[in-house]
């Protein structure tokens, strides 16, 4: 019974000490390289939840669609209907039951740090710009955590912690701490790599009779 039990931990072990051996920037770079070698379109069904010090937590769920290098679309469905996109010149955010659609042109976004500014772009410099670490695995062996310090105060954020599938090496989920308080949570559903997706899908014409703001007046 003793060397069943015996055969049966070691496997555990051995993935665990696998784990372990494993550095932070070791792990960015095989997700990286994931994003820069075999992706060029990522979709996924979200489920976002922001956490602030002055309101309840707000979940939005929707679908994202990411296209290389710069292009990227959000769809929220829930609670109600919001669009983002950015055709890699300019962003809009557009909410139906308002009417009103805020705009600003991408070189004018003071802070192009955000993640969602060229995914795979944003990947390529974690390992220069920020301290990464390996925290936990989250209670299971296919995935690992790693949490990615900027080495400057230019992000605005504090910290990103991905987590990720050790065998696809995509996304499970994704938190941007903006303090220990104040952060967004994604976590990635159905998700599909290298789908068709029209140009069409990141561009954004107002409807008639919506209210467009600039973002900078």
């Amino acid at each position: 019974m003793a060397r069943n039990n015996i055969k049966f931990i070691l496997p555990f072990l051995f993935l665990s000490l696998q784990l372990t051996a494993m550095t932070g920037d070791e792990a960015v770079g095989y997700f990286e390289t994931m994003f820069s070698h075999k992706v060029a379109v990522f979709s996924a069904e979200i489920e976002q939840t922001t956490y602030s010090d002055l309101s309840d937590p707000a979940v939005m769920k929707g679908r994202l669609t990411l296209k290389k290098p710069d292009k990227f679309s959000i769809e929220y469905k829930e609670p109600e209907e919001q669009l983002v996109k950015c055709d890699g010149s300019r962003v809009w955010i557009y909410m139906p039951s308002m009417k009103q659609a805020v705009t600003q042109d991408v070189k004018d976004v003071k802070n192009r740090e955000n993640i969602l500014f060229g995914f795979s772009r944003f990947l390529s410099t974690l390992r220069r710009d920020f301290t990464n670490t390996i925290t936990s695995s989250q209670g299971s062996e296919n995935l690992v955590s790693i949490e990615s310090v900027p080495k400057s105060t230019k992000p605005d954020f504090r910290k990103v912690v991905f987590l990720v599938d050790r065998n696809t090496w995509l996304p499970e989920k994704i938190t941007v701490y903006y303090s220990e308080t104040s952060f967004v949570f994604i976590k990635f559903s159905n998700i599909r790599i290298n789908g068709a997706a029209n140009d069409r899908l990141f561009e954004f014409t107002p409807p008639e009779g919506t209210t467009v703001v600039d973002a900078l007046k």
